[in-house]
């Protein structure tokens, strides 16, 4: 059945399902399943997508993190819908429970989760911190986990607020004092969160799901009418469907 074209993007898995019409059976008796598994079983046994990935990009293992999913549903005729906003780390983790995510307020048909600048990100909703992850220092609402030296910034109280800081070589301690003399005052966090050092992103986590959530960058208003954002900007590959 025709369906939209989807973009597929180097590094980022695909969520393949296979059902029939109208989630119908595909397979009515077993031996047509055993016969189906074995097409199967290759690509089950091959390298991880980014164990492919890397081998045919060159993308190294120390490539910086980065954030997925987010978004703000369209209804139900979309093929878009809101997902928490999720940091993916090289830890191994596969499931969501075991990624720093923020999800929106209420029910997810309700969220505008685009609260994601650079290596920010906020919402109106709750923070999850994986069981497994430790804070290294904590103050405040605030707490910095170490991830293999890459630090991790949480705060959990009034809009749930993730930074990542890679570049950052002291130590965990110093790195929640420098955003505490950088932020000193609590309630400026309901709209605004300055780096340590310089650098400044505003933004309404409460704006309409019509509207990016980040209102300016370092004191700049940015385009906040994502919905017309062009899908594609420079010169593309070709599409055609000729045969």
């Amino acid at each position: 059945m025709a369906r939209f074209a989807r973009i597929v993007m180097p590094g980022v898995p695909c969520h393949v399902t296979q059902r029939g019409n109208n989630q119908q059976d595909v397979f009515f008796v077993d031996d047509d399943r055993r016969v189906h598994e074995p097409a199967l079983e290759k690509p089950a046994r091959a390298p991880s997508w980014q164990q492919e990935q890397e081998a045919l990009t060159g993308i190294e293992r120390d490539l910086e993190p980065g954030y997925v999913g987010a978004g703000v549903d369209h209804g139900w005729r979309s093929l878009i819908a809101a997902r928490p906003i999720s940091l993916l780390l090289r830890d191994g983790a596969r499931d969501l429970r075991d990624c720093f995510h923020l999800t929106g307020h209420g029910r997810w048909t309700k969220w505008n989760n685009t609260g994601v600048c650079n290596r920010f990100a906020c919402s109106n909703g709750a923070l999850n911190v994986p069981k497994n992850k430790q804070a290294d220092a904590s103050a405040s609402h605030w707490a910095v986990c170490n991830e293999s030296g890459l630090m991790i910034a949480v705060h959990s109280a009034g809009p749930a607020l993730l930074a990542v800081f890679p570049d950052w070589k002291n130590s965990p301690d110093e790195l929640l004092q420098a955003i505490n003399q950088a932020n000193p005052r609590e309630p400026d966090l309901a709209h605004t969160f300055h780096w340590p050092g310089a650098g400044t992103v505003e933004y309404d986590v409460n704006a309409p799901k019509d509207t990016w959530v980040i209102a300016s960058i370092d004191g700049k208003p940015v385009d906040r009418p994502y919905d017309r954002w062009p899908q594609m900007d420079g010169d593309g590959p070709k599409i055609t469907f000729a045969r």
